[in-house]
């Protein structure tokens, strides 16, 4: 299967939308994926099938050189082969390709695979919010810079 990489439009919320519900705990409210869309400050990355399915989406905004990554979603059923890292990687391209000079995350700490993505792409934690995802589950707050990279 071949999947491509492009960035999220406006015919993409509902598959977005979809893939949050099925896919993740909290997922977010339409109006927020409609404003990564059409905010000047925000984009979205999308990773489309050969079917024009979207499989995977990394959502971030960006504010005077500092990029805050939202969210990044694969289905379930496509997860552990690679995608969350390719959208990663494709995301970090067009940040520097920007002049971006730094990005955050926060990721659970129990989410051992997308600890692993992110550190194996550079970034560092520098904090973490106890109990953030709820009794027990803390958020790892992770930056990688871009600048000079």
């Amino acid at each position: 299967m071949a999947e491509s990489i492009r960035f999220a439009q406006a015919g993409d919320v509902q598959q977005i939308m979809a893939l949050e519900q099925g896919s993740i705990a909290h997922p977010w409210p339409e109006e927020d994926v409609r404003r990564l869309i059409t905010d000047d400050e925000k984009f979205a990355l999308v990773l489309e099938a050969e079917d024009q399915t979207i499989t995977g989406y990394i959502g971030v905004s960006v504010v005077v050189g500092e990029a805050s990554v939202g969210n990044l979603v694969v289905a379930a059923d496509q997860r552990g082969k690679g995608f969350g890292t390719k959208l990663v990687e494709a995301l970090i391209e067009e940040l520097m390709s920007r002049g971006a000079e730094v990005i955050f995350l926060e990721v659970e700490d129990t989410n051992t695979p997308a600890v692993s993505v992110y550190t194996g792409r550079g970034f560092e934690e520098y904090n973490r919010r106890r109990d953030y995802y709820g009794a027990g589950r803390d958020a790892i707050l992770m930056k990688r810079a871009l600048a000079g990279v």
